[in-house]
């Protein structure tokens, strides 16, 4: 769903840049040169996908100042708005919106703009009451210069509002409001778009006739603009809506459509998620061994885009797959990797989908077990029998104490395996709920409390003298800003960019960093490991989670002043010890630490070990080792 509204950002986007003679738009095209010129080098800049362009923008802004230029002011602030959204900048156009708002103030069709742009923006965020307000002051000076093209566009980006609060009537009046403009101006790009959009609604209705039905429509609407984006969305739309219509051979058609679409497109995202269509429609078809390759296949791609949430999905189609196939080895590899994923993004529903899987294998098991002894004591019945004829009653005795013997050997495995299973399970459970409970305290104290601060700041304020207004906003804008900060930390903590980027030595680094900035302790990092692209990313995200949890304790608990943390290895293994000058403590102590029994866990599921070496008064020497040949992740 939300893949389709940005289907209709992207297109507001296209509008603004190069629609600008059919609207009435100021262009750059008679600028004074100097002027001209930077503009010139910020597009360039924007189309590069470089994120420094705001820079340029800013320069023509000041030169536009400076040499009053003042046609061109308000149209420089929308172009500025602009390239923040390209580069997902969204705080960046909350931040300028005001200065834009107040260039612009004469200038309908830069305000109509620039009022769209901080709707999205807000969107972004989540802030659907926000976004909404700026769109609907984006229609009211689209209405005053009769853009019908903008108009169309602004009646889509509303429809996700609502589509995101739920409310799919209104959702569906909007999309349907923009689709029927689109005909009347004879855009069939639009049209496709908003068609797509109306397909989703009557998905969420479970209208799936009516979903198939606007799906054909934005298929044709965009095969003949040659609008692959658009093409790419109805194919997923129709490949939905023929599955839930038990239409499987269409589903199968248009999930191998929407492969082909995205191999054209270059884009792993849409590959990736047309390849994870195609495998559940395999699923449901019985084809498991295909399903099976296009799971494998949207695994592949969706590790190369860093989309985990879609990982865990897979993970859970690939083990079915292979669980149908008999290869329950498979199965319960990929139940690991989607336990891993469970760990690390906090879903209970994986978990649960974890916990039936481990209970159906070991059903499986416990079945085979079964039908193992009941052919074992058929067999042994026989020998009783002959035994009994012989009249060899010592015989017969053996052979019960033989059978027991091995009865209640295999009952001790099978206890002890069981038990191996349960202590890991746990360990990763308690460790899920221990970050479950730091975030949500972190939230309730902290954003929750800011965020009724504001409220109450707000609500204050149509009771205050006009001249202590702007103070009262400042002072709710400071609070926001603040929470935003906060907002911004705890996801930070839940998936740092930095790891994604440059790996795990570097966001150790900024973790430690970050820490010796408030003065509790100074950390230092050594690494002596030059082979961390051996190591994937779902076991260098454990490995900071765990590497977290011990230098928490270390604050917490050992008063250290100092600690060190050390990268060595090879391409077969890697080590990492954390070392510290605090008070240290007995092993006595250490036997009932549930975070350090579940440290220990974790490792040993990632193929590991974990060692800790401490004395009182003589600080502590924590050491993690993963054998990178045998991991299973």
């Amino acid at each position: 769903m939300q893949k389709i509204f940005l289907f209709s950002i992207f297109w507001f986007c296209f509008v603004f840049v190069s629609l600008g003679q059919k609207t009435k738009r100021p262009t750059f095209d008679d600028a004074p040169k100097d002027l001209k010129e930077i503009v010139d080098k910020a597009i360039d800049c924007d189309k590069s996908g470089n994120e420094e362009c705001d820079q340029l923008y800013k320069e023509a802004i000041a030169l536009a100042e400076n040499k009053k230029y003042k046609d061109y002011i308000g149209t420089l602030h929308g172009y500025l708005l602009r390239s923040y959204f390209f580069h997902g900048q969204d705080d960046s156009i909350i931040h300028y919106s005001r200065i834009a708002i107040e260039k612009a103030s004469s200038e309908p069709y830069n305000l109509a703009v620039i009022y769209n742009l901080i709707g999205t923006a807000y969107i972004n965020g989540a802030a659907t009451d926000a976004a909404l307000v700026n769109f609907q002051k984006a229609r009211e000076y689209i209405l005053n210069i009769n853009d019908s093209l903008l108009l169309a566009e602004n009646y889509s980006n509303i429809g996700g509002v609502y589509v995101d609060i739920k409310d799919d009537k209104r959702a569906l009046e909007s999309y349907m409001q923009a689709y029927n403009i689109a005909l009347k101006i004879n855009s069939g790009q639009l049209a496709g778009i908003a068609s797509v959009n109306i397909g989703e609604c009557f998905m969420r209705k479970e209208d799936f006739t009516e979903a198939k039905k606007w799906g054909l429509t934005s298929l044709k609407n965009a095969t003949i603009n040659e609008d692959l984006y658009t093409m790419s969305a109805g194919t997923s739309l129709l490949t939905e809506a023929y599955a839930e219509l038990q239409s499987f051979d269409s589903a199968s058609y248009y999930a191998a459509e929407s492969i082909k679409i995205g191999a054209q497109l270059s884009d792993n995202e849409y590959l990736a998620t047309a390849y994870e269509s195609y495998a559940k429609i395999l699923l449901k078809q019985k084809k498991y061994k295909e399903a099976l390759t296009a799971a494998n296949e949207s695994i592949q791609l969706n590790i190369s885009v860093n989309n985990y949430k879609s990982l865990s999905r897979l993970y859970k189609i690939a083990a079915d797959a292979s669980y149908e196939l008999n290869d329950y080895k498979n199965a319960a590899v990929q139940y690991r990797n989607m336990l891993a994923l469970v760990d690390t993004l906090l879903s209970d529903k994986n978990l649960l989908a974890v916990q039936d899987v481990r209970e159906k294998y070991e059903t499986e098991k416990k079945e085979r077990l079964i039908a193992e002894k009941e052919l074992e004591i058929e067999k042994n019945r026989a020998k009783m029998r002959l035994l009994l004829v012989g009249g060899s009653l010592l015989l017969m005795g053996g052979g019960l104490f033989i059978l027991q013997y091995r009865k209640a050997q295999k009952s001790k495995l099978a206890q002890a395996e069981k038990e191996k299973e349960n202590a890991v399970l746990k360990a990763w459970m308690n460790g899920e709920e221990r970050e479950r409970n730091r975030i949500s305290q972190e939230l309730h104290d902290g954003v929750a409390a800011m965020i009724g601060a504001a409220r109450m700041n707000l609500q204050a304020l149509p009771h205050m003298p006009q001249e202590k207004q702007d103070l009262q906003l400042q002072k709710v804008s400071d609070i926001l800003e603040n929470t935003h900060v906060d907002v911004r930390r705890i996801a930070h903590n839940l998936l740092p960019i930095t790891l994604q980027k440059e790996g795990l030595v570097k966001a150790v680094q900024q973790f430690a960093t970050d820490i010796n900035g408030t003065g509790i302790i100074q950390i230092k990092v050594e690494n002596l490991f030059d082979h961390i692209h051996v190591v994937n990313q779902q076991t260098q995200l454990m490995l900071f989670r765990i590497i977290q949890e011990l230098i928490n304790n270390t604050i917490k608990h050992s008063s250290a002043t100092t600690a060190t943390i050390r990268f060595a290895g090879t391409e077969q293994e890697i080590q990492i010890e954390i070392t510290d000058n605090g008070k240290g403590f007995s092993f006595e102590s250490e036997k009932g630490n549930q975070g350090l029994f579940s440290i220990r866990q974790r490792l040993q599921a990632l193929g590991g070990a974990f060692n800790i070496n401490s004395k009182v008064g003589e600080g502590t020497v924590a050491l993690l080792k993963i054998d990178l040949q045998r991991r299973s992740l």
